[in-house]
């Protein structure tokens, strides 16, 4: 995994899950979400958006989303502000482990 502190402690959703709140449910949530992409349940993450999966279990590098949050895409999010590099790292990390879910 990507250089964390604590080796054994696992990044799982519940430790994202405050990153995504804050920073993309409210473009990415709700019955028209952006892009087709609902961010606001695991179930939905997982899912993906119009295009089809936006993580790939596993492999960060070919996840879409870390492609966007590292702002190395065509469409770089959050738009206007990126996210500070720790909550990157922890989203990164977090594909990196296979999403857990808690």
């Amino acid at each position: 995994p990507v250089g964390r502190k604590d080796p054994k402690a696992a990044v799982t959703y519940a430790t994202v899950k405050p990153i995504f709140q804050r920073n993309c449910v409210s473009c990415h949530s709700g019955p028209k979400p952006a892009h087709g992409l609902d961010l606001s349940t695991y179930a939905k993450i997982m899912k993906g958006d119009k295009e089809g999966k936006v993580v790939i279990r596993g492999k960060p590098k070919m996840s879409r989303m870390i492609k966007a949050i590292r702002r190395m895409g065509a469409t770089p999010m959050p738009p206007l502000k990126a996210l500070p590099p720790r909550s990157v790292q922890t989203i990164e990390e977090w594909v990196d482990e296979g999403c857990p879910n808690d």
